[in-house]
């Protein structure tokens, strides 16, 4: 399963789940926007400040990256 953190005014997080759509892979959205506790954790696995972040298992990519995303989705 892909999983795509987000929080609701990003407009790269809509564009990762078009790109997911467009090669028919099924993801979930999990809304970090008032969620500080989950943030500073991904902080602290990703090394990230921002969102879109997308994972599928232990992998992920930072941002809206169609090549990084194109590896990651296989």
């Amino acid at each position: 399963m892909i999983f795509i953190y987000k929080t609701q005014h990003c407009p790269y997080c809509q564009q990762v789940a078009r790109y997911l759509d467009t090669k028919g892979k099924k993801y979930e959205f999990i809304d970090i926007t008032d969620d500080h506790a989950k943030r500073l954790e991904l902080q602290q696995l990703t090394g990230a400040t921002t969102v879109p972040i997308t994972f599928k298992g232990k992998k992920f990519v930072v941002g809206y990256n169609i090549g990084k995303l194109a590896e990651l989705i296989g």
